[in-house]
Order: C-alpha cells, then sequence, then structure tokens
C-alpha cells in the first residue's frame, strides 16, 4: 500500500476524519528550546487513532468469524455445508456492520480524496469494499449469485491491521526523533571576556561565543575544543561504544556527554546547521517524503 497516503491521511481517519494530516516530521524541533516539542499533544492524538483502529481490527475481526464459517466459498473449498432459515440475513447483517464501522475509515478518507480531485490508495480500497458489499447484497435480496460478504471482512481486517501496523512505525520513528532532542541541555555555560562565567540559554548562543563543559555535563551545541581534554561519550549520536578523546582544536557535538575533564570550546554551529539538527531533519524528511516508486504507483493508481 502507498506508504505516503497512509501517512498523509491517518488523521482524516479519526473520529471524522477530517483532520489534515498526521506526519510526525512537522514537529517543532527546536534543538535549543526545549519548550518547543510540543510533540506531546500529536503523540497523544497518535496513541488514540492507534487504540481506534485496534478497536475496529477486534471488532471486525469477531463478526469475521461466523462469516467464515457460513462462507459460501469456504463451504465448498473445505466440503462441508451449513444452511439454516435466515442465514441470509445473518450473513447481511453482520457484514453490514463490518462495512460500515470497519470501513469507515477508508469510505471517509476516499470522500475527502474525491473532493479533493486527487484519488489515491483510499480511493481504490473503498471502491473494492464497496463494490463487494453492494453485489454481495444484490445477491441476498435481488439476484441469484455467490456472496461476498467475507471477502469483504477480511479485505477490511487486512486493511485495519496494515494501517494499525504502519501507525505503530511512525509513533516509534516520531518518538526516536522527540528522545534525539531531548539529549540537549537546556543551559549552556558561556565564557567571558573577564574569564567569568554565566549560563544563558542554549538558543541563545551565537558562533564564536565560548562555553565551559563541566565534567559528566551535556555537551549544549556544536563547538571546537580550545583548551582542555576529556573522554567524551558519543555513543547516542553516532552509536561509537567507546569514548572519544577530546583535546585542543577537536570537534564536539551538542548532546554527547563530557567524561571527567574540564573542557572549554567554541561555538561552531548553531541552529539546524548543528549535527544533532541535521540527524533529526533527515529522520523527518524520510518520513514525509515518498519514493519515486511510491510517486509512480500513485500516477498508476
Amino acid at each position: 500500500m502507498n506508504k505516503e497516503n497512509k501517512t498523509r491521511h491517518h488523521q482524516d481517519m479519526h473520529h471524522d476524519h477530517d483532520h489534515e494530516h498526521m506526519n510526525h516530521g512537522e514537529h517543532n524541533h527546536d534543538h535549543h528550546d526545549h519548550s518547543g516539542h510540543d510533540g506531546h499533544g500529536q503523540g497523544g492524538h497518535g496513541a488514540h487513532m492507534m487504540a481506534d483502529f485496534k478497536q475496529r481490527f477486534w471488532v471486525v475481526l469477531v463478526l469475521s468469524i461466523p462469516l467464515a464459517i457460513i462462507a459460501p466459498m469456504l463451504m465448498h473449498l473445505l466440503g462441508y455445508h451449513i444452511d439454516f432459515p435466515g442465514q441470509g440475513l445473518l450473513e447481511f447483517g453482520l457484514a453490514t456492520i463490518v462495512f460500515f464501522y470497519g470501513g469507515k475509515p477508508f469510505l471517509s478518507h476516499a470522500w475527502h480524496e474525491l473532493k479533493s480531485g486527487v484519488p489515491g490508495m483510499m480511493m481504490l480500497i473503498s471502491l473494492a469494499i464497496v463494490a463487494a458489499y453492494v453485489y454481495s447484497v444484490l445477491t441476498t435480496f435481488f439476484i441469484s449469485g455467490m456472496n461476498y460478504y467475507f471477502e469483504l471482512a477480511s479485505l477490511i481486517l487486512i486493511m485495519l491491521a496494515g494501517h494499525y501496523i504502519e501507525m505503530r512505525a511512525q509513533m516509534s520513528a516520531g518518538n526516536a526523533v522527540e528522545s534525539l532532542a531531548k539529549l540537549l541541555p537546556s543551559d549552556a555555560e558561556v565564557i567571558h571576556e573577564d574569564g567569568s562565567t554565566s549560563e544563558v540559554k542554549v538558543d541563545q548562543l551565537k558562533k564564536g561565543d565560548r562555553i565551559f563543559i563541566r565534567p559528566g555535563a551535556k555537551i549544549p551545541i556544536d563547538a571546537t575544543v580550545y583548551e582542555g581534554h576529556s573522554e567524551v561519550d558519543e555513543s547516542m549520536l553516532t552509536g561509537e561504544s567507546v569514548p572519544v578523546l577530546k583535546e585542543a582544536d577537536a570537534k564536539i557535538v551538542g548532546g554527547a556527554i563530557n567524561g571527567d575533564g574540564i573542557l572549554k570550546a567554541i561555538v561552531t554551529k548553531t541552529g539546524t546547521d548543528t549535527y544533532l539538527a541535521q540527524i533529526i531533519s533527515l529522520v523527518t524528511d524520510a518520513q514525509a517524503q515518498k519514493s519515486k516508486a511510491q510517486s509512480i504507483a500513485d500516477v498508476w493508481a
């Protein structure tokens, strides 16, 4: 299934499904001001949507069991036969609940796609389940033929499961980005011309500022060491498990943890130019953008 379409529209699928678009990459990760990390609201909304899809999945699964038992195709394949008064009405009733309750997210979003003039995968899914439902209703009440109630329920069940898994993956990636952003401390210790120090907010630092990094402290921003030496733990950023020795002229990155020594450094990068900001930008861009293959799939769809 086209990942961009699913990502773009998960918020549309919650309640009335008319929100814009769930994209964890759109969190405002101002890496030097933790007041800007407001992803908790969207994270909570994402969790609510996951719970909604999970509930729909289990309801559809339960209703699909009796539909499977009396499905004409399965009875034919497995060589058994069940026939009782009102069987068609029972199938119709169960499938109707599955169609409107389980299929609501897809039908709702397909309507939004239709109104926007940009049909996508949700439109294809909706066409499939509508066709299966309408034809099956016709075979129940008006024409002779085999119904597809079980196939309808199976398709909706698979799509609900797929979207739930997709949202879980996106939530995990979004949480990872937020965890990266939290690596930065909120304050930094600036060295003044007279040698004294004072604390300032990290987002107030400018290129050329001199900073004082105490033993065990988090490095607040990308800088170049001009005095001191210490082993720095960069494992959370680079995956390097062994602390790296930093001394004069060595580059240090914000988010790393200083070892037992004292470091004095000159700020070299701020804002979105920092190493940590670049990592987060790559992750969020990867979440937001679709591949060429996905674009081609959209065109053909």
